[in-house]
């Protein structure tokens, strides 16, 4: 299963918003890797896909860091970049 090579930086970190599934750092890190589709973090998982062909989504598992890393971005904690690497859940 193909590996992606996540990197959230100082500017994802500084432009994302927090409790925003489409535009918090994560998510705007994600879009580099796939641009010209939408992205919904969660806790847990990114999806990947087109808002117009939602049965075509694909789901990614975040690692235990990226998880950390969301709730102290949207508990308002101090964060700093980081890289993890997401693969498919199915």
């Amino acid at each position: 299963m193909k590996r992606i090579k996540i990197n959230v930086t100082k500017t994802d970190i500084k432009k994302g918003q927090r409790c925003a599934a489409g535009c918090c750092p994560i998510a705007l890190a994600v879009l580099r890797k796939f641009k010209g589709y939408a992205v919904s973090v969660s806790p847990y998982s990114v999806g990947v896909g087109h808002y117009n062909a939602l049965e075509r989504w694909k789901d990614y598992a975040l690692p235990r860091a990226a998880t950390e890393f969301i709730f102290r971005f949207d508990a308002k904690q101090e964060v700093e970049p980081f890289s993890f690497t997401i693969r498919a859940t199915a």
